[in-house]
């Protein structure tokens, strides 16, 4: 995986900062490459007791009729979109045709 700088492997430390790093931690904690997390002893608060929820309402039968009624609907509204797409695909293949007409005649 690329680093930063395009790099797609790590490169050998430079003398200069292998002797840093060994100086470093040498005379003190070292090179710090990330925080950890504090933990404390403290337990988290308790969240308030929330009550609960009552469930949702089933559907019923009306509004199922009424879903049933708007897909069909939907459905036939969408009856003759074939022949539109088929129309449409063949205007498209005519057109291809008559571009690459004119570029052979180029």
């Amino acid at each position: 995986m690329p680093d930063n700088f395009g790099n797609s492997h790590p490169r050998p430390l430079t003398p200069h900062s292998v002797s840093h790093l060994a100086r470093s931690n040498t005379t003190g904690p070292g090179a710090i490459h990330r925080i950890e997390p504090q933990t404390s002893d403290e337990l988290p608060p308790t969240p308030p007791a929330t009550p609960a929820t009552p469930a949702p309402t089933p559907y019923t039968a009306h509004d199922w009729e009424q879903a049933v009624a708007r897909r069909r609907a939907d459905q036939a509204h969408l009856r003759g979109i074939d022949r539109t797409l088929d129309e449409t695909d063949r205007k498209a293949a005519d057109l291809n045709r008559r571009i690459l007409a004119l570029l052979a005649d180029s």
